[in-house]
Parts: structure tokens; sequence; C-alpha cells
């Protein structure tokens, strides 16, 4: 597989200590479940929501919770616009948000019987898609709070909030004419900000409405990454300081000037100093594994343990272990 880590980027200060920084790598991660069959394109609908003049239960929630009436509504269409977005960023499948076919659903957390399968047939072949993903069910619930807390600096003010959603989804394969997946999920999201009064609190907080989409986009991402490889960020440790050379090497590597700094790593990686010798061979793991070449970063983080055991090279030692598992499941599942 070519080029599953090709991005690279210097994380802020804070990342920083006295002897190490932190850079950020874009890694591509494997779907959590493998679905089996050679699907490569998609068309997804949103069905949770109730038809034209119905009078369900999210009416009357939203009259008596004091959430918008319309608030599942957008949050909804966040949630399957999101997966969209997330799928299509990865390289297994394509998909099509379709908003053109409007298919009534019961408007809460409880499922509506299948979608007719002439109905599935006539959608994807529509869209000349293989397989329909349909948001079923999506229901929302929010819980605020606020606290105060007291110390020698005077009284910290905290205003926090909770969105959870209840997402339900179905998979259709039209030629099989059978549901390759139904399952309901659970996602939580929480919010919660610090000020010195309350009123500045509250501001930095999201309203019930920005909460439930925000909530609503999390969901469509949660799933998307239940089905399908998507790409996250992670953050990686490497030594900045032991001796002049490995600043400079440090500086190199904030202008993302990585061959330049290589070099430096590569001739203090045969330092008579140990630990000098051990550092640069754990950064020389870091810039292997942004090469895409998680052979040789295990081979120089061994290095690197075995000249001076520590804990940031034990910890990246077990982080590219794991890479290398995943990876191994995404050559399967990119594959298939």
């Amino acid at each position: 597989m070519k080029k599953l880590l090709p991005i690279l980027f210097v994380i802020a200060i804070a990342f920083s200590s006295c002897k190490t920084s932190s850079v950020g790598i874009d890694v591509l991660k494997p779907a959590e479940i493998n679905i089996s069959g050679n699907y490569k394109k998609i068309t997804t609908i949103n069905r949770s929501l109730p038809g034209k003049g119905s009078k369900g239960g999210n009416f009357t929630e939203g009259l008596f919770s004091g959430e918008g009436i319309h608030q599942d509504r957008n949050a909804s269409y966040n949630c399957v616009n999101n997966f969209a977005v997330t799928v299509n960023e990865a390289p297994k499948y394509l998909v099509n948000f379709s908003e053109d076919f409007e298919i009534a659903g019961a408007g809460s957390d409880k499922w509506p019987i299948p979608i007719p399968w002439d109905t599935v047939k006539k959608i994807t072949d529509y869209y000349n898609t293989d397989i329909l993903i349909a948001l079923e069910t999506f229901d929302s619930d929010t819980r605020t709070w606020s606290k105060t807390r007291d110390d020698d600096d005077g009284t910290e003010y905290i205003e926090g909030i909770e969105v959870v959603i209840n997402a339900g989804w179905r998979i259709y394969d039209p030629y099989t004419e059978k549901i390759i997946d139904q399952n309901s999920f659970i996602d939580r999201k929480i919010w919660e900000k610090k000020a010195d009064t309350q009123t500045k609190a509250k501001k930095l907080t999201p309203t019930k409405r920005q909460a439930v989409d925000q909530g609503g986009a999390f969901a469509g991402y949660m799933y998307a990454k239940r089905i399908s490889p998507t790409w996250a960020k992670e953050y990686r440790i490497y030594f900045r300081t032991n001796n002049e050379q490995m600043k400079i090497a440090h500086k190199h590597v904030k202008n993302n000037q990585w061959k330049e700094a290589y070099d430096i790593w590569t001739i203090l990686s045969r330092d008579d100093n140990p630990k000098t010798a051990a550092y640069a061979l754990h950064n020389l793991a870091v810039y292997h594994e942004f090469e895409d070449n998680i052979t040789m970063a295990l081979k120089m983080a061994y290095q690197a343990y075995e000249l001076f055991p520590n804990d940031h090279t034990a910890n990246y030692i077990n982080i590219l272990t794991g890479r290398e598992a995943e990876i191994n499941r995404l050559n399967e599942q990119l594959d298939n």
C-alpha cells in the first residue's frame, strides 16, 4: 500500500517539554468492522425524518423540552452529510448523499420497517451505486449544568452541556436483497467551559441547538469509522535536545525540513554517547514512519531502546507495533 501516512506537521509548543517535542501525523485507520462484498459506490439517505404532516413524538418533545422543533431535523442532516464527507476522504468507498428521495421514518429512535426492495433498487440504479446506507432512526437528548469552584484566586464558574445522539443505520444490498448490517449507536459529546464570571462561561458554551448540530455531525463521523477506513490525527514524540546538533535538527523540523534533520540524526546515531545515539535513533524511527516504512521505524526504535532504555521510546515501539497491525487490516480492507 502506498503512502498511508503522508502528512507530518509540527504541533504547538504546548506539546513540547525541555527535551522533547511532538509532531502530528495524519494516519489512515482501518474500519472497525469489515463489510463483506466487493462494494465501491454507496448512496446514503436520511430516512430518520417523519413524513410530511406527521405529528410524531419529536414535535411534543420540542414543545416541552425547550429544544427547537426542527433541531433533530438539522442534526440528522449533519449526521448523514458528515458520514458521507468522512468516508469520501478515505480511499475505500465513493459516497453520494441523496436528498432526491424522501422516505418517511418514525422521527424518533424507533425503527421503521425496512425500505421495500423495489425502492432500494430504484435509488441505487438511479445513482449507479452498489449499496444503500440509510440513517433510519435519530434522536437527541441534552443535559446542562452549572458549577462554581473556589480557590485562593477567587471563584471559577463552570458551564457544561452534554448531547447524547441515538442513531440507527441499515445497509441494504439490492442485488442479494439482504440487509447486511442493522445497528443503533449511542454517541456522547461533552463541552465544559470555565471563566471568571458565569456570563463569560455561558458565552463560551454551545447553545443546545449548536450542541445537537455538532453532536449529529459527530455521530456521522463515528459511523463512518465503523464501516470505512478514516483519517485521524495522531502525535509522535521526538527528542529535541542533548547537544547543539539536536537543537539544530529540531529547528529543521519546525521549518518542515525533514531531510536536513534526517542527515543530522543519522550522524548522531553513531555518537559515542549512548543517550545521544539513542535519541537520534528514536528520531530516525519517527522519520521512517513518516516515509511509510514501519519496518525500518521499528528497527530504529528497538536499537534506540537497547542503547538507552526510556519510557518515550518504549511507548513509541508499542505505537509502531499497533500501526503495523492496523496496516495489515487496512491492506485487507482496501484490497476487497
